[in-house]
């Protein structure tokens, strides 16, 4: 998931904003440390 949203934001720009619905993809320790490097809140 982190690979993917960094070659979006290679593409498209930094994403200002990621809603989740608190799905295990999206809550575990790489996203959030992912989320934590890229500053996307």
């Amino acid at each position: 998931m982190a690979r993917e949203l960094d070659a979006l934001i290679a593409r498209r720009g930094k994403l200002a904003l990621i809603v989740s619905d608190n799905g295990t993809e999206m809550t575990s320790r790489a996203m959030l440390e992912w989320a934590n490097r890229t500053g996307v809140g």
